[in-house]
């Protein structure tokens, strides 16, 4: 155990709350992207951490140790990161629908990559992900993300890692929104084209002498990308205000983790 003095104080405190900041960037949207550079979001997080320092003033002990100071680093880390990914889940159910829809259309067996989740997806998943993102970024998704931090601070100051089985509960239950994100945005899309198919197959059997492979790839592709153009503003709609009732739920975990 080694005594702090005011400035030690001061530094630690910095520091618990960079921790916290930092973990939110790992799974944050859009601030946890690929295509951001690492030490463009370390200066980010660390000119955030400064500004909230004057109003958190987090609790240091009087007495510290190395162990205090690293199981408290990892509990700040742990409470940003749960932040983040849950802030992230929205766009996780957008993705899964566009990939169920890409299936549906023909269009699943040609991936792109995308840079801000470093990883292989299909082209109307990769399109609807950027949606979502532009959606998140047209409402002020971040600045709730950012109250959502502030709010944090308020519920569990900097150095308490308070965790708890309720936080784990409500988590679960975010994580069901994933889900019901895919089914709401894909189910109008993947229902036309299942009617597509069964009317291709009436087809088919009428006129037998109709090439129904050749013929069914293009009408897919013509229907889908038609019913995706006339549901887009009200896919947007939806999304926008699944991402206010998700950053609420959010916040609602943080009190309850408090």
């Amino acid at each position: 155990m080694e005594t702090v003095d005011l400035a030690t104080a001061s530094l630690l405190g910095y520091i618990l709350i960079l921790f916290r900041v930092g973990g939110i960037m790992i799974f944050a949207p859009f601030f946890g992207s690929g295509l951001i550079p690492a030490r463009l979001k370390m200066a980010f997080a660390m000119v955030i951490a400064l500004a909230l320092l004057p109003a958190v003033r987090p609790e240091v002990p009087a007495e510290v140790s190395i162990g205090w100071i690293l199981e408290t680093s990892a509990g700040e880390s742990a409470v940003g990161m749960v932040i983040g990914y849950a802030a992230g889940l929205v766009f996780v159910g957008a993705q899964i629908a566009g990939m169920q829809i890409g299936q549906q259309m023909g269009t699943g067996i040609a991936n792109v990559f995308n840079p801000l989740i470093e990883d292989q997806i299909s082209l109307v998943g990769q399109f609807y992900f950027y949606f979502a993102i532009f959606i998140y970024l047209g409402i002020g998704g971040h600045h709730m993300l950012f109250t959502a931090l502030v709010t944090s601070f308020e519920t569990l100051p900097a150095g308490w890692m308070a965790l708890s089985g309720k936080t784990l509960a409500m988590l679960i239950t975010l994580f069901g929104h994933l889900f019901a994100v895919a089914f709401a945005v894909s189910a109008p899309i993947v229902l036309t084209l299942f009617l597509t198919t069964v009317a291709m197959g009436f087809i088919a059997r009428t006129v037998p002498q109709m090439n129904i492979l050749i013929v069914g790839f293009p009408v897919r592709l013509i229907v889908g990308l038609t019913v995706m153009a006339f549901t887009l503003p009200s896919i947007g709609s939806f999304l926008a205000r699944t991402i206010g009732v998700v950053m609420d739920a959010v916040v609602s975990m943080i009190q309850v983790s408090g």
